[in-house]
């Protein structure tokens, strides 16, 4: 019922087109550049827009997992922006019963793990995320699948798939590294044979490094800008800043409202939460908190996509804090079960009614008529081998298969650009009297040096 729910909310939520975000657009032309062969090459074309651009926009590469999983739509359908989308959204319903079947063994009872999936299932955060092509909903998945394999018994074959599951979640974003330390935790706490501890965390282990040394050998380090971004400008005042932005963002999640001191509310129970049954949750809180390390001292902003891999577990947390608190106050468990009851139809209703309210909002940007109409100028008006600059360079490289960079009026003059796209409203006959305005449309103009 709760998949179904789900389902049903995402196809009302799930747009044509796409926002400005530029991600998606390396991601496709990553799955397209592995069924072809050329990834070399976008990974030149990509190091080059990016190197000279005003700022960097992303990696030269992302990893190849997410790419990896866009290809079967593309091969078939090409570039489908809802058939991805839509594949995207399968990976958030798989979690809702893969995250039941982890967090039931938390709980003595099977409705409190239905409140915590609830929050997932139904959360407008994850439903309205459905309308964009990004990497969390399967790195969410993997995650949860590799900890569910984590936790069953320990066979040779699921320490085998264990391995390779955790690989493929570190495929398709890097910090799914943490879930090595994670098994180590697990093993330390839940196995009593030292032999089964040893053979619980080398099998799977020697899986993921004979991948990683594979993937290593054969793959591009496209990520080596962000690391190179990381240590150059991540500070102090970036760190608290990150902190304080992101705890909000937690406040946003359980109560759609910004709240500062409600996010820290809601971190410190679930911290009393971790603590309670410290044994059982040891392994996840040490994967949660590595995560949120990473995503507190990363040097820009990325909205609360960043904290969706590990909101669920941070409200299977919250739950187990609560219960701990009125089990340790001697409220009744009766009525403590109706509050918790009518606060999660209390939160149905509102992320229904704000799902249904926010849909007709046009969250297609990138892809609108007149844009098209920019692509296929680009496409067939200016030379394959020129530089166009434009504020969202993987897109427009995306669509009208020529190089982009990233650049305003400002520094088009003294940058590699050949050509810019830019709004008219940003153009008057002082900054522009240099160029030549190569083709007009309603809301753009191409200029040319």
């Amino acid at each position: 019922m709760i998949v179904l729910s789900s389902g049903v909310l995402i196809s009302v939520s799930i747009h044509p087109g796409h926002n400005w975000s530029g991600d998606f657009a390396l991601y496709i032309q990553q799955a397209a550049a592995i069924l072809d062969g050329s990834l070399n090459s976008l990974y030149a074309l990509n190091k080059f827009s990016m190197q000279h651009s005003i700022s960097e926009k992303g990696p030269f590469l992302y990893p190849n997992g997410f790419p990896l999983i866009l290809t079967p739509i593309y091969y078939f359908f090409g570039v489908d922006l809802v058939k991805i989308k839509i594949l995207c959204s399968t990976f958030l319903l798989g979690s809702i019963p893969l995250a039941y079947s982890l967090f039931r063994q938390y709980f003595s009872n099977g409705f409190h793990p239905i409140i915590v999936i609830v929050f997932m299932a139904l959360n407008v955060s994850f439903i309205q995320f459905t309308d964009s092509i990004r990497s969390e909903l399967p790195f969410l998945f993997f995650s949860l699948l590799s900890f569910r394999l984590m936790y069953k018994e320990p066979k040779l074959i699921g320490q085998l798939l264990l391995g390779l599951c955790a690989f493929f979640t570190y495929y398709i974003r890097d910090i799914g590294i943490f879930l090595l330390p994670a098994l180590l935790i697990f093993q330390l706490f839940f196995n009593q044979n030292l032999l089964a501890k040893i053979k619980g965390f080398v099998i799977p282990v020697v899986v993921f490094f004979g991948l990683w040394t594979v993937n290593m050998m054969t793959s591009l380090n496209g990520g080596e800008n962000h690391i190179r971004i990381l240590l150059e400008s991540t500070t102090m005042s970036s760190i608290s800043l990150n902190f304080r932005y992101y705890v909000e963002l937690v406040s946003v999640y359980f109560f759609n409202e910004e709240f500062f001191l409600l996010g820290i509310l809601v971190m410190s129970v679930a911290g009393i939460g971790i603590a309670a049954n410290i044994k059982k949750s040891a392994p996840i809180a040490v994967y949660v908190i590595s995560v949120l390390g990473i995503v507190f001292i990363w040097p820009s902003q990325q909205g609360i996509r960043f904290l969706l891999p590990v909101l669920p577990f941070i409200a299977l947390f919250l739950l187990q804090g609560i219960l701990f608190l009125t089990d340790m106050l001697r409220f009744n468990k009766k009525i403590v079960n109706l509050v918790l009851l009518v606060a999660t139809l209390s939160f149905i209703d509102n992320s229904v009614d704000r799902v249904l309210q926010e849909q007709t909002i046009q969250t297609n940007q990138s892809c609108t008529e007149e844009m098209m109409e920019i692509y296929l100028y680009v496409s067939q008006e200016i030379p394959a081998n020129s530089v166009v600059g434009f504020h969202q360079p993987r897109i427009l490289r995306l669509f009208s298969g020529v190089n982009s960079i990233f650049t305003d009026l400002a520094h088009f003059g003294n940058s590699v650009g050949t050509h810019l796209v830019i709004r008219n409203d940003e153009v008057n006959s002082e900054n522009s009297n240099q160029f030549t305005v190569k083709h007009r449309f309603k809301n753009y103009m191409v200029l040319e040096k």
